[in-house]
């Protein structure tokens, strides 16, 4: 598939996925829409992220698109400017003052990929997405068309 979009964004190629099970619905059945990765640079990565479309992986993966089910492809936006904190996120945030935050080039770490494997093998189990190689996690962090920072 092509979409060209009226707002910029240039013309770029759509593929679709075969019908696979559901990562985050049991039972269910998904499709993922994908760009085409070769299309995939720093400047497009802006244009996507800028209609709501950003790819995710290395793979140029844009999320899913499922025939009968759109449960998880809504978006929202959070007013984080008129967001204020409870009784107990104030006291979660006074217990964790201790803590730093740094910003850091993209390499690899393991206690990083440790943390990564951890996160998929929880939230993703038997999805797919659980069984990432060290390629895969690097390409992740590395991507040439992202600028990506760990915090």
């Amino acid at each position: 598939m092509n979409v060209c979009r009226q707002d910029g964004l240039q013309s770029l190629r759509l593929f679709i996925t075969a019908e696979h099970p559901c990562n985050y619905l049991s039972g269910h059945r998904a499709r993922n829409l994908v760009v085409d990765p070769r299309a995939v640079n720093a400047r497009v990565y802006t244009q996507l992220v800028q209609v709501r479309l950003p790819p995710q992986r290395q793979s140029a993966f844009i999320g899913p698109i499922c025939t009968n089910c759109t449960a998880c492809t809504c978006h929202c936006d959070v007013p984080v400017m008129s967001f204020h904190p409870s009784r107990s996120q104030n006291r979660t945030w006074k217990k964790n003052l201790d803590l730093a935050v740094r910003c850091l080039e993209p390499s690899f770490r393991l206690d990083h990929y440790r943390l990564f494997e951890r996160y998929l093998k929880s939230r993703h189990p038997g999805g797919g997405m659980d069984d990432t190689s060290y390629e895969d996690y690097l390409a992740f962090i590395t991507s040439a068309w992202s600028d990506t920072r760990a915090l």
